[in-house]
């Protein structure tokens, strides 16, 4: 289960995070966890497949964790946690790089970004903001 404060790192309009070092290349906020979820690879598939992860890193724009797989660059995937009113929150998303976890064990430490986000708060939160833009 996700808590607020992950929730609103993935609905909301966040302002970027000032860069933490001279090489840092990300531009959203981000939120270090060690949240277990379910990642789902080759979805909608006959050999569809599931792996439970470790998450890292989460914010808007992607997400960082480990796993036991060796996955493959451009691989799509769709996470599934549920979030503080046991909805669900389904994070789809395409790999970015797999390298082996520096701790030096069986772990791959894996980079993804998000293709699309689907959560029915988030939805409820984007009518709203059109119905009060339009009546203002």
């Amino acid at each position: 289960m996700i808590n607020d404060a992950l929730f609103q790192i993935l609905t909301n309009d966040a302002q970027p995070m000032a860069a933490t070092a001279p090489d840092e290349r990300r531009d959203q906020p981000r939120m270090m966890t060690s949240l277990r979820a379910e990642c789902v690879f080759d979805f909608g598939q006959v050999y569809e497949r599931s792996v439970t992860v470790v998450i890292r890193e989460l914010s808007r724009a992607g997400v960082s964790f480990l796993t036991s797989e060796r996955l493959r660059a451009g691989q799509e995937f769709m996470i599934k946690l549920m979030d503080g009113n046991s909805r669900p929150v389904f994070l789809h998303g395409a790999i970015v790089h797999c390298q082996p976890d520096a701790g030096g064990g069986k772990l791959n430490n894996v980079g993804a970004v998000f293709t699309r986000v689907d959560h029915p708060a988030a939805t409820e939160q984007i009518t709203e903001r059109i119905r009060a833009a339009i009546l203002g």
